[in-house]
């Protein structure tokens, strides 16, 4: 869920667990990463925390601007 943001098909979870192959996790990790939903899981993720940075900046640059704060002393 980790790698593409929703839960195994009850399908997947069977054949990963029925797979007697040692690097099963690399190559189920591969076919997750190799899934559309994974770039848009990570794509929603990222644009939100940056988007979350810009805000919390541009709020704390107009509180700065307005005297509302004071900035740290070096």
């Amino acid at each position: 869920m980790d790698v593409i943001g929703i839960l195994p098909a009850p399908d997947e979870v069977r054949a990963i667990l029925a797979d007697a192959d040692p690097p099963i996790r690399a190559k189920l990790i591969d076919r997750l990463l190799a899934r559309h939903e994974s770039a848009d899981y990570w794509a929603l993720k990222w644009g939100g925390l940056s988007r979350i940075t810009s805000e919390y900046q541009s709020a704390c640059m107009t509180k700065l601007a307005a005297g509302a704060i004071t900035p740290p002393h070096r």
